[in-house]
């Protein structure tokens, strides 16, 4: 039974090494199709974040492709180019360029590092020389600090920050959705900070599990 038990581990750690090494042969072939770079990862500890906020940075890792496009693929949106779609620690905007395919109507990034802000710019106009031409801005400042878009918006978050950051960046949310009257979409992909949003009255539509990761989808009608 202790043999049969310790197979089963080898054979399931074995299958999360070959999730983990297609996926990023995935990646790495992105890059290569659209002439940009985003998989190398990058410790906390090397981001060029400031002191203040450098104990609430996590690594830089880049969103699975296929993780990201199923999780995608469940928002079932009308009109798509009436929203916005903004990725809260965008990295070097793997996902920008990903939702590019989806048809909104602005694609936003919010990178507090100088360094990966820099390179998601980079790959931004390397993409849309290629045959997608959405608009993509990358803004270099703290999720509190952002500008958000003033329309229906898909929020984005691949696990990008602590609790406490996390509970200030959906405060600003909360503010610009409240004032500005319009629903909004939340994409979270290792979420961990999930009370956060039902707290702020988001409820969850939608959740699921690709390539070892889990994903759910939230949404917050007009408040009155």
């Amino acid at each position: 039974m202790l043999l049969l038990g310790r197979m089963y581990y080898k054979l399931q750690e074995t299958k999360l090494n070959l999730t983990n090494w297609w996926a990023e042969l995935n990646g790495r072939l992105f890059d290569i199709r659209h002439g940009v770079e985003t998989s190398r990862q990058i410790a906390a500890s090397e981001l060029d974040v400031p002191a203040s906020l450098k104990t609430h940075a996590v690594k830089y890792q880049p969103t699975k492709v296929k993780t990201f496009m199923k999780a995608m693929s469940g928002l079932h949106l009308q009109e798509e180019e009436n929203f916005a779609f903004v990725d809260f620690g965008c990295g070097k905007g793997r996902c920008l360029l990903m939702a590019a395919r989806f048809g909104f109507g602005k694609i936003v990034g919010i990178e507090l590092s100088t360094s990966l802000a820099a390179i998601a710019r980079n790959n931004a106009d390397a993409f849309k020389r290629g045959r997608f031409r959405s608009l993509i801005e990358i803004q270099n400042c703290s999720s509190a600090d952002a500008e958000l878009p003033t329309q229906p918006s898909v929020y984005f978050f691949y696990n990008p920050f602590d609790e406490k950051i996390m509970r200030e960046t959906f405060e600003s949310i909360d503010k610009i959705t409240s004032e500005r009257k319009f629903e909004a979409y939340v994409v979270y992909i290792n979420p961990q900070h999930q009370q956060t949003l039902r707290e702020k009255g988001f409820s969850l539509l939608k959740s699921g599990k690709t390539g070892g990761e889990e994903w759910t989808i939230w949404h917050r009608g007009v408040t009155s």
